[in-house]
């Protein structure tokens, strides 16, 4: 699946950065145990090994199904759709969060942007100040940023580098965070199909809808 092995540093990570969300394959293999592999096949072995089945999907394998087979990347787009890493061979991870496109696109538009250098520098690519159009970023993209550095970098040089993001960020009113939270839960709803995923959506909706501005 992939013509190059990963390399230690680029699993350490994928392997922080998947934790720190929940993947089911970080959280069942140890750091140590992550970096023997260097190869899909490797994982799908250590997996069985440890009992999760080599055919699950999406958030249990993104090791095994975000990988670019030609640049020997590692990606992952949470369920949302707001944050984004890709950590290739070389240098380091790069780390976006996203907004909605607000013409129903899938993309959306890309709001921050760093990337985290295995060397540990940090360089901030884009978002060092809020655009004055649909790209303007808000507290919840800055604190998803935060999420995905945390990670890499630790808590303080997170709070750092994050602080003057949050002073810079478009302020939220109850109005505006309850019509985000329910176009993100629409835009779930379309992808979706499951039955039970569907009710899970549901309660979501009924759990926005009751910030207090029905």
């Amino acid at each position: 699946m992939n013509s190059q092995p990963f390399t230690p540093d680029q699993i350490r990570f994928a392997h922080k950065l998947a934790c720190a969300h929940g993947h089911l394959w970080a959280t069942t293999l140890t750091e140590e145990e992550a970096v023997a592999c260097s190869t899909p096949r490797e994982f799908i072995q250590a997996l069985e090994a440890a009992g999760v089945h080599p055919d699950e999907k999406g958030i249990w394998h993104p090791i095994l199904a975000s990988i670019d087979p030609e640049l020997g990347t590692i990606g992952h787009t949470t369920f949302s759709g707001r944050a984004r890493w890709l950590i290739d061979r070389e240098d380091g991870a790069s780390l976006t969060v996203w907004r909605p496109d607000p013409e129903g696109g899938r993309d959306g538009h890309c709001v921050l942007h760093v990337f985290v250098y295995y060397t540990g520098q940090v360089d901030l690519l884009h978002g060092d100040t809020p655009q004055l159009d649909d790209s303007l970023y808000a507290e919840r993209h800055v604190q998803a940023l935060a999420d995905m550095l945390r990670p890499l970098i630790g808590e303080e040089r997170t709070t750092e580098l994050v602080q003057p993001l949050f002073k810079l960020a478009e302020p939220v009113d109850q109005q505006e965070r309850r019509q985000s939270l329910l176009g993100e839960v629409q835009g779930l709803a379309s992808y979706l199909d499951d039955a039970g995923l569907q009710e899970v959506i549901q309660d979501l909706r009924q759990r926005t809808l009751a910030l207090g501005l029905e």
